[in-house]
């Protein structure tokens, strides 16, 4: 009788074990699930404006938010279309970090001497489902961001992707973010709800900050689809989510690539807010 007592008891314990076991480990995932779902936490909100513009307002608003006489950590762009010419921006801000923004695997070789020359941070890969991307580059976006990834880590820079929205959304969870060191979710199209907006930043930014917590989170506004007003309610809903805003101010491009009330005036508006927000922090 004893000795079924014991085994009874032992029994008990042994199955007490486990089921403190078993809480403790889902405890700690839940913890480590609202641990990712987080805001970020940062030393300041970063901005970049993509701009094809260098006339003298614009410029002037530019000079107001880069600071070419110290260093900063915001972003000057200069896109594979303005490779060829004078690099007016890179020129005009010598001390801020630098980027070049490319659509191929091929324009990532090409642009090597013009990183070296400028002293460039990052070369990102602009793959998007347009005639600039090469359709084999297309199928299979993960792979061709590990080769971009791999082409530009054996020169030294760091790399950094901007895929469309299409891509960000469908194959977020396939590419292997540990490669990638700046990521741009082209979420524009979606900042006139910011609802929707902010749901797929979290959802997307979840992901990828718990993948690799060093890569540096921005998230695209444009005047194309939003006004300077919507631009500034979509970046107060999702300051919180993200490392930083790149700004896509193109009002000398195409017809539809900027609302007719895209003009200096409103860049400087929504520049002015960002930096508002930093000095709350």
């Amino acid at each position: 009788m004893n000795y079924i007592i014991m085994i009874i008891v032992g029994t008990i314990i042994l199955l007490s074990g486990v089921s403190a076991a078993m809480y403790y480990a889902y405890a700690s995932k839940s913890n480590t699930d609202k641990a990712d779902a987080g805001p970020i936490h940062r030393e300041g909100l970063l901005a970049s404006v993509f701009t094809l513009s260098k006339d003298n307002e614009t410029m002037t608003v530019l000079k107001k938010y880069y600071h070419s006489d110290q260093n900063s950590q915001n972003y000057v762009i200069q896109p594979a279309r303005t490779l060829n010419g004078p690099l007016w921006l890179f020129d005009s801000f010598p001390k801020e970090k630098k980027m070049i923004v490319v659509p191929s695997l091929q324009d990532i070789e090409d642009s090597m001497d013009i990183a070296e020359k400028y002293s460039v941070d990052v070369i990102a890969y602009d793959i998007e489902h347009w005639q600039d991307t090469p359709a084999a580059e297309q199928k299979n976006i993960s792979n061709s961001i590990m080769e971009g990834a791999a082409l530009v880590h054996a020169s030294g820079y760091q790399f950094g992707v901007t895929p469309d929205a299409q891509f960000l959304v469908e194959a977020h969870q396939e590419i292997d973010w540990r490669e990638v060191d700046l990521l741009v979710m082209q979420l524009q199209r979606y900042s006139a709800d910011t609802g929707q907006f902010l749901s797929y930043t979290q959802q997307i930014g979840n992901h990828v900050k718990r993948v690799n917590p060093e890569i540096e989170l921005y998230v695209q506004l444009s005047f194309r689809f939003t006004n300077a007003d919507e631009m500034i309610e979509a970046i107060e809903a999702a300051k919180e989510h993200v490392d930083g805003f790149l700004i896509a101010y193109l009002p000398s491009t195409n017809n539809d690539s900027c609302l007719p009330y895209c003009n200096p005036a409103a860049l400087d508006r929504v520049l002015s807010r960002i930096q508002v927000l930093n000095r709350m922090n």
